[in-house]
Formats: structure tokens, C-alpha cells, sequence
């Protein structure tokens, strides 16, 4: 660089400076904007000086690579304890097949469920299963 390519640099840095921007002086630098770009987002600057100029600038920021998943956090709390329904027969006739259901909120009979027509259901204690034919 020679002497007079540096006094040019040097006296613009210093007008730069004496605006509000420069190192000697500065100025509260402001996120403009955040714009998606391929790959990453880009950052955009801006600085209004002393005399009303603005100048602006942008960083590109990418997105990394993932990475490898970390460890195992801590084992959690115990959740509330499930609540399975309590089935049982209530009533069985030849005409007449009643269950009562208890569930976590109430305990309630089923209506007849031997229908008329000729279909049947029953209750198998030992598979636990309502049988329809």
C-alpha cells in the first residue's frame, strides 16, 4: 500500500468515525431483519449516524450439520396409577344377560343383552370375553 492510497483510508475512517460509526465514537449497531436463505438465515444490519446516514451490512448465518444424539436424560416422575374397568354378570337367565360396569367415574348395569330375534350373547368368565351368536 502506498503513502497516499493510506492517508485516503485513513482520513475516511476517520470522517466514518467522527459520524458515529467508527471505532472512536461508534454506534448502537440494530438487527434489521432475519431472511431464510438456502442452508441458513441471513442476518441484516443497520447503524444511522450522527449526521442521518445509514449504513447496513449482513452476516449469513448456516445451519449445522445434526449432530449425534445425546444421552439418556433422568428417569421422570411415576405417572397416576391406570384404571382398568371391573366387568362382572350381574344377571343370566335364558331370557335376560345383564353385566355391571364399574369404571373410574361410575357403576352402571348394561341393558338386556340377550335381544329378541334370535340372537344370543354371553359372558365367559374364564376368556373374559362377551360371546355373540
Amino acid at each position: 500500500m502506498n503513502g497516499i492510497t493510506a492517508f485516503a483510508l485513513s482520513q475516511n475512517y476517520t470522517d466514518i468515525s467522527i459520524a458515529g460509526a467508527g471505532a472512536i465514537k461508534g454506534k448502537n449497531c440494530q438487527i434489521d431483519s432475519i431472511e431464510d436463505i438456502e442452508g441458513g438465515h441471513r442476518v441484516n444490519f443497520k447503524w444511522e449516524l450522527d449526521d442521518g446516514t445509514v449504513l447496513t451490512d449482513h452476516m449469513d448465518v448456516m445451519n449445522g450439520e445434526k449432530g449425534a444424539d445425546g444421552e439418556p436424560g433422568p428417569k421422570g416422575d411415576p405417572g397416576d396409577a391406570g384404571f382398568a374397568p371391573q366387568v362382572e354378570v350381574e344377571k343370566s337367565t335364558d331370557n335376560e344377560y345383564v353385566l355391571r360396569i364399574q369404571d373410574v367415574d361410575s357403576d352402571y348395569d348394561t341393558p338386556n343383552l340377550k335381544g329378541s330375534g334370535g340372537i344370543s350373547t354371553s359372558y365367559d368368565e374364564e376368556d373374559e370375553n362377551v360371546h355373540i351368536w
